[in-house]
């Protein structure tokens, strides 16, 4: 029988809709006068401030419980649609997206664990994968089904698919405020400075290991490569669409479908598991480098390459997985938070140049410049690998 606890968490979670204005948010954005120097340059603004804010949002988590962080991060989205929608400007949405990025990192693990917590609780704890990806699959369908209508919203008033997500995401605090404060034993919890000190170090000791081992280094080099290749492409998607004429109504649909790719590729990600999983990361990196030079055609017919880049955001998370478990056999903990941290850096740096090259030439010049990219990665990927042990035969 369902506890009253985990009944409103699970309503919280299938209510916090916060995906469904991405179909037309780029479009927003432009159409309030944004350039896209100016969008590129939001995004890395939102990086930086979960960069710089991960630490000391995980440490509220853990003193003042998961609902505290949870109610936090909600506030945070809730406030900075608000401001998407009454202050339409620049440094309007440059207050957005500090608090979006603050909403992140709040979100960041407090949701999951308090799930967690919960089954604990009721030592329930072994049925965590099955309730989480329940979930997940529900609070995807309804995204799914309300991006199909974000584009003709979008047509009715430019606001209203913001409004839409306020009334939903309103709905999942509430709920939110209805929890019992769960948290872990506090007892011995270090603070902010003592945890910036440690993290610090974790990332000194941390690129000593990946200067001294050519796998790790490899492996940082080819996550911060690929992040960016995703993330630059997946925010030119709507500037893209515009060029080959597509109505705005039609967004919603494209982004289902697209939202539909990237389900269906996760559950299927067993079946891009190879012997050598360096070559299977090597094939991900040139599909998506050929993506964005696919992308400079105007035929119509070539829409479809776009979804390259989300079947692999749904294989990637579980191919790395493997290749971690494979390949590292000690620090994983530290290695993922220098990956983390360099992926986060390049995204930081090259995402508000791609803006520029849109602005001073043109979208194909972008595209230019980030397969170029992809390309230059490649190469270097590719001379670097790590060489694979060779098997010596018997007798």
């Amino acid at each position: 029988m369902k506890s009253r606890n985990r009944t409103l968490y699970i309503w919280s979670k299938i209510f916090f809709l916060s995906m469904i204005i991405d179909p037309i948010f780029i479009l927003y954005a432009c159409e309030s006068g944004l350039n896209a120097t100016q969008l590129f340059t939001l995004s890395s603004v939102q990086t930086l401030t979960i960069v710089l804010l991960e630490i000391p949002t995980g440490v509220i988590a853990d003193l003042y419980g998961c609902k505290t962080s949870i109610i936090l991060g909600s506030l945070a989205f809730i406030l900075a649609n608000i401001i998407y929608v009454t202050q339409p400007g620049f440094w309007g949405f440059l207050i957005a997206e500090i608090l979006s990025g603050l909403y992140k990192v709040l979100f960041s693990g407090s949701d999951e664990t308090y799930l967690y917590l919960e089954l604990r609780r009721c030592n329930k704890e072994n049925e965590y994968a099955k309730i989480s990806g329940r979930i997940d699959s529900i609070n995807f369908a309804l995204t799914g089904a309300l991006s199909i209508l974000t584009g003709y919203m979008y047509l009715l008033d430019r606001r209203l698919p913001f409004l839409v997500c306020l009334i939903f995401t309103t709905i999942s605090l509430f709920c939110s405020f209805n929890l019992e404060n769960l948290k872990e034993n506090a007892h011995g919890q270090k603070s902010v400075g003592q945890t910036y000190s440690a993290y610090l170090q974790v990332i000194k000791n941390g690129t000593k290991s990946i200067l001294t081992q050519k796998k790790l280094a490899w492996f940082i080099m080819y996550s911060s490569a690929l992040s960016f290749l995703l993330v630059a492409i997946l925010s030119t998607y709507q500037l893209y669409f515009l060029k080959l004429y597509i109505p705005p109504e039609y967004f919603g649909w494209i982004y289902f479908f697209l939202y539909i790719a990237s389900s269906l590729s996760s559950q299927k990600a067993y079946a891009f598991k190879t012997k050598n999983m360096q070559k299977t990361f090597m094939l991900l990196l040139l599909l998506l480098t050929v993506t964005p030079i696919l992308m400079l055609s105007n035929i119509k017919l070539l829409i479809m390459i776009i979804i390259i880049p989300r079947i692999i955001i749904g294989v990637y998370p579980a191919l790395i997985k493997e290749y971690i478990n494979k390949e590292i056999k000690e620090s994983r903990a530290t290695i993922f938070s220098i990956r983390s941290l360099f992926m986060r850096i390049i995204q930081i740096v090259l995402l508000p140049l791609t803006g520029c090259i849109i602005d001073q030439y043109n979208l194909n010049i972008s595209y230019l410049f980030i397969a170029g990219i992809g390309i230059l990665s490649y190469v270097i990927l590719k001379r670097y690998r790590p060489s694979r042990p060779r098997r010596h035969r018997s007798g």
